[in-house]
C-alpha cells in the first residue's frame, strides 16, 4: 500500500506539473484534489491541507462547486481529530453549504432533463398526431376500416402519453417535496450548529472555567448544557481509579432547576459500563434500558428515575480516563442527533480544559508555596550563618586572648621560676635569700594566674587579659 501511494504521488506530481506548464486551468482543481487525497492517505496532514487549499482556490476560480465541496470535505476530515474545533466547524459548514448547493443544482439539472424529455415526448406526440392525420387522409382513400383502426391507434397513443406525463409530473412533485424537506433540514441544522457554536464561545469566556474553579464551573457547564439541548438531567462524573468508582461533582435537573446531591457508582455495580467508557469516547443509547453498555442500570437507576435515553461522553486527562459527561432524558425515548453528539463531545473537551486549568493553577500555587518555603529557608540559613560567624569571631577572640595569656602571662612567671631553679642547680651550696624570695614571688604569681584561669573557666566566663593583668600587677606590687 505504501509503495502504491509513493508511485501515485510521483505520477500525480508529474501530471500536476504538466497541467501547470500547459496552463490547463480546467484540470488543475481535480489534479490538486487528487494530490491532496494521496497525502491524506499517507498521513501527511500539512501537505494534504496545502493541496486541498489549492483545490479550493482553483475550483473557486473555475466555479467548480463539486470539486470545491470535495476539498472542504477532506479538510473537515483532516481536522476532525485535532484540537482546532472552530476550524473543523468552519470546514464542515462550508462543506454542508456547498453540498446543499450542489444537490440543488443537480436537482435543477434533473428537473431540466425531465422537462426536456417531456418536451421530446410532447413533440413526438405532436408528430405522431400529424403522422396519423396524414395517414387518415390516406386512409380515407383506402377505406373506412383503415380510418377506424388508425383512430384506435391514435387514441391508445394519446392515453399512453397522458399516463406518461402524469407519472413524470408525479415524480417531479415527489422530488420537489424531498428537496424542500432536505433544504428545511439543512437550514435547521445550520441554525442549531450556529447556536451550539455561540454556546461554546460563551463557555470559553466563562470566568469560573478560566479561573479553574472546578465546582462552580461544573455547575455552570451542566446547567447550560441541559438548557441548550433541552435534556432532563445533565451531570459530570469523576473517575476515581484507586476506588474503582465514579462520583458526581455536579448534577442538574432541568424540570426543577435544581442540583442533586453527590452520587457514586462502583465498578462492581456496572462492570460493562466501566469497560465501555474506558475504551470508547461516546456512548449513544437511544434506548438506554436495552443498550448493551447501559442496561446494567435499568432496574436500579433507570426505572426509578424514569430515564429512557442516555448520551455519555468520556473525557481524558494526560491519556487517562478522568470522568464522564452524562446526558439523561426522561419521560420518553429520545433519538440523539449528530448535532447533540457533536455538542456533547465539545462540552467534554471544555471540561477537560477546566481540569487542565485547575491543574495548572494548582501547580502554580504549589510552586509559589515552594518558593516561599525556599525563601524562608534561605533567610533562616542566612541567620544561622550570621550567628555561626559571630560565634566563630567570638571564639577567635577568646583564642587570641588565650594565646596571649599563654605566651606572656603564664610563660613569664614560669620562665623566671625555671631560671631561678637553674641558678640554684648551678650552685647548690648557695642559699641566697633574694633568690628564694624571687622564686616564691614568681611561684605565687604563677599560682594566682592559674587559679584565676581555672575559676574563670569553671564559671563559663571568657578569659580577659586585662583582668588577669590587673591581678598580676597587684601580685607584683
Amino acid at each position: 500500500m505504501k509503495g502504491e501511494l509513493v508511485a501515485a504521488e510521483k505520477i500525480g506530481l508529474e501530471g500536476l506539473n504538466g497541467i501547470r506548464q500547459a496552463n490547463n486551468y480546467r484540470l488543475l482543481p481535480e489534479a490538486s484534489l487528487i494530490m491532496g487525497q494521496i497525502f491524506h492517505k499517507k498521513g501527511d496532514g500539512e501537505r494534504a491541507k496545502k493541496y486541498f487549499d489549492n483545490t479550493v482556490s482553483a475550483a473557486t476560480t473555475r466555479n467548480d462547486l463539486k470539486t470545491r465541496m470535495e476539498a472542504y470535505f477532506y479538510l473537515w476530515q483532516a481536522n476532525r481529530n485535532k484540537a482546532t474545533s472552530s476550524q473543523e466547524f468552519e470546514y464542515y459548514s462550508k462543506y454542508v453549504a456547498l453540498k446543499d448547493s450542489v444537490q440543488r443544482m443537480e436537482a435543477r439539472q434533473r428537473e431540466s432533463q425531465l422537462k426536456f424529455q417531456f418536451e421530446i415526448a410532447k413533440r413526438d406526440s405532436e408528430n405522431e398526431i400529424l403522422r396519423v392525420k396524414e395517414e387518415r387522409k390516406t386512409a380515407i382513400i383506402v377505406g373506412l376500416s383503415v380510418v377506424a383502426g388508425s383512430a384506435l391507434v391514435i387514441l391508445f397513443q394519446l392515453i399512453r402519453n397522458r399516463r406518461r406525463i402524469l407519472r413524470i409530473n408525479r415524480l417531479l412533485g415527489d422530488r420537489n417535496t424531498q428537496i424542500k424537506k432536505m433544504n428545511g433540514l439543512f437550514r435547521h441544522r445550520s441554525i442549531v450548529l450556529e447556536s451550539h457554536m455561540k454556546t461554546l464561545v460563551e463557555f470559553s469566556k466563562n470566568k469560573n472555567i478560566n479561573l479553574g474553579s472546578l465546582g462552580t464551573a461544573a455547575k455552570d457547564i451542566v446547567a447550560i448544557t441541559a438548557k441548550k439541548l433541552k435534556i432532563s438531567q445533565v451531570s459530570i462524573w469523576i473517575y476515581k481509579e484507586g476506588e474503582q468508582c465514579i462520583e458526581t461533582i455536579a448534577c442538574y435537573q432541568l424540570e426543577n432547576n435544581t442540583f442533586r446531591d453527590t452520587m457514586s457508582i462502583s465498578y462492581q455495580d456496572a462492570p460493562k459500563y466501566f469497560e465501555t467508557i474506558k475504551s470508547e469516547r461516546i456512548i449513544v443509547a437511544h434506548e438506554a434500558r436495552n443498550h448493551e453498555a447501559t442496561r446494567e442500570f435499568t432496574q436500579r437507576y433507570f426505572i426509578p428515575n424514569d430515564i429512557y435515553s442516555l448520551l455519555d461522553v468520556s473525557f481524558f486527562l494526560d491519556g487517562h480516563l478522568k470522568g464522564v459527561l452524562c446526558c439523561e432524558h426522561t419521560g420518553k425515548v429520545r433519538q440523539w442527533t449528530a448535532e447533540d453528539k457533536l455538542f456533547a463531545s465539545s462540552v467534554a473537551d471544555i471540561i477537560t480544559l477546566s481540569f487542565r486549568t485547575a491543574q495548572r493553577l494548582e501547580y502554580e500555587h504549589y510552586i509559589k508555596e515552594q518558593n516561599r518555603k525556599i525563601g524562608n529557608m534561605n533567610e533562616a540559613l542566612e541567620e544561622k550563618v550570621r550567628l555561626r560567624t559571630k560565634e566563630l569571631e567570638e571564639q577567635n577572640i577568646v583564642l587570641r586572648e588565650y594565646a596571649f595569656i599563654n605566651s606572656h602571662m603564664l610563660r613569664g612567671p614560669l620562665s623566671r621560676v625555671l631560671g631561678l631553679i637553674n641558678l640554684l642547680n648551678m650552685d647548690k651550696a648557695r642559699t641566697d635569700e633574694n633568690l628564694l624570695e624571687l622564686l616564691r614571688k614568681s611561684s605565687a604569681e604563677l599560682d594566682q594566674i592559674v587559679s584565676k584561669i581555672t575559676k574563670t573557666l569553671e564559671n563559663g566566663a571568657p578569659l580577659r587579659v586585662q583582668e588577669l593583668k590587673s591581678d598580676g600587677d597587684s601580685l607584683k606590687a
